[in-house]
């Protein structure tokens, strides 16, 4: 389709313009880029809407409050056109209600959007773990109608302007924040730290997702309010522990990677590293007992681990040792390797739970870039 509009572009008739509008423009080819002028549209400031929208309500002798229009603005999402749609439905309330000004919960309910004041409230309780006071605020917006996605948006919003708070230090340059919410964000930034913030952040946005799957929302809701209220202590026991993954490196040299599959491969890397997550409780928490028999096996080169992994029956990894790993360097305690695309995501994963096992011993699994031999199978 663009190289039959390119013969077009190239010689238009005289009576012909075109008019492009898109959101992605890097879709479309350079070849049609190149004969066209370039305008970028942004979205207006929550300030300029604001002030317009009141110049117009001012003309249209409306009465409706600057926080009323302040959340209008904001709900817009810098469309002007949105903006003066949704002033034109408040003003109709007025219309309704005889003359009676606007207020914010008036928008607030037109729009089905949650009290904003009580979510603050809401994240204050969260994070002094006091889960009762948390779900009885939670079931106050519930009865308002509360919309599941909306509230949990505005929950990151509030977290975001929170973190903006304890890294920026301030928050008053913001016009579209009313003091009263600058007063109680700055009071919840005092008492919180970044970590807090990021794990809770990551939280709601697993919940948005979860909420593409689960119907009851009200049950989702009140499962993430009563496991966000604990997430401050679980990151505090966990950062008690020693990350064991600080002991399985992936080893760097001079050597820049030349290919895109050898990125991949450190991607897979890394990936597999995160996996050792769970064999940090079962080395740190739980000793492994042995027999005096089984105490130590002695492992000092390649081809002792693949007959080890084939005399306790570990058939997978076995497998993999033998025909999707290239080994580089062995020594005790340490091995080099490369490998290809068919190898097991755990792979370094079980080998290393393996290793301690066998030789009671933690090993260092490395990604070199240097070439292989070949597999063993080869």
């Amino acid at each position: 389709a663009f190289n039959g509009l390119l013969k077009t572009l190239e010689e238009p008739p005289p009576s012909l313009k075109f008019i492009l509008a898109t959101t992605e423009v890097k879709k479309i080819p350079i070849t049609i880029l190149s004969r066209c002028q370039r305008f970028d549209l942004k979205r207006v400031s929550l300030e300029k809407i604001f002030n317009h929208l009141k110049k117009i309500s001012q003309m249209e002798s409306g009465k409706i409050s600057d926080e009323a229009l302040q959340l209008i603005s904001k709900v817009s999402e810098g469309s002007v056109r949105d903006g003066i749609s949704l002033l034109d439905r408040s003003l109709t309330f007025q219309v309704i209600n005889s003359d009676k000004e606007v207020s914010i919960g008036n928008v607030r309910d037109m729009l089905g959007l949650a009290d904003r004041s009580n979510i603050i409230k809401l994240v204050k309780e969260i994070l002094n773990g006091d889960t009762k006071e948390a779900i009885k605020t939670l079931n106050v917006l519930q009865d308002h109608g509360l919309d599941a996605k909306s509230f949990l948006n505005d929950i990151l919003e509030i977290l975001s302007l929170v973190n903006r708070k304890i890294s920026l230090g301030y928050l008053d340059n913001d016009k579209i924040i009313p003091e009263s919410e600058i007063k109680a964000l700055s009071e919840i930034a005092s008492g919180v730290s970044i970590e807090d913030l990021g794990l809770i952040w990551q939280f709601t946005i697993k919940t948005l997702d979860d909420l593409k799957i689960i119907s009851d929302e009200i049950t989702t809701l009140e499962m993430y309010v009563m496991q966000i209220t604990h997430l401050k202590d679980i990151r505090t026991n966990d950062s008690k522990e020693k990350d064991v993954s600080n002991d399985f490196n992936i080893s760097s040299n001079n050597q820049e990677i030349k290919s895109n599959n050898e990125i991949e491969d450190v991607l897979k890397i890394k990936n597999q590293l995160k996996n050792t997550d769970q064999l940090k409780t079962k080395i740190i928490n739980k000793p492994i007992l042995k027999t005096k028999d089984e105490l130590k096996k002695n492992i000092n080169t390649f081809d002792d681990l693949v007959k080890q992994a084939n005399l306790e029956n570990e058939i997978e990894l076995k497998y993999d040792l033998e025909r999707n790993v290239k080994l580089v360097s062995f020594k005790p305690g340490k091995i080099d390797i490369t490998f290809n695309e068919k190898l097991n995501k755990n792979f370094i994963k079980i080998l290393t739970e393996k290793l301690v096992q066998w030789t009671g011993e933690r090993w260092i699994i490395s990604l070199s870039k240097n070439v292989g031999n070949k597999t063993l199978f080869e």
